[in-house]
């Protein structure tokens, strides 16, 4: 029977001769496994930099979602409404909805 490697390396041990008998599953020789070993190591360390990542967008999306209901952060009389329903509002504008309270806006204005 022929039998070969199944990844690149130096062969660092060969542990049979020609004629030898082997059971099943027995050791005939090991690649050197520094280089997979480093390459693993190498493959761990960009998977947690990309749960990171990964993570620190769903935060900052489920922040911006808690964002899109405007409220009002005190109690007052509404004197002027400087936007329109279907209006696309960014992050920066201010919106003026009462003499006394400006409200921080979101992309989704609502009304109750």
């Amino acid at each position: 029977m022929d039998v070969g490697a199944q990844t690149s390396g130096k062969l660092k041990l060969l542990k049979v001769v020609r004629g030898d008998h082997v059971a099943k599953d027995a050791l005939l020789g090991e690649i050197d496994p520094d280089l997979a070993a480093t390459a693993l190591a190498s493959a761990d360390a960009a998977l947690a930099a990309q749960i990171k990542e990964a993570a620190a967008g769903v935060s900052t999306a489920r922040s911006n979602l808690g964002f899109t209901r405007i409220t009002a952060p005190m109690a007052g009389e509404v004197v002027s409404i400087s936007l329109l329903e279907g209006q696309t509002l960014n992050a920066n504008q201010s919106a003026t909805w009462s003499s006394s309270t400006s409200c921080s806006t979101s992309p989704t204005p609502t009304r109750r």
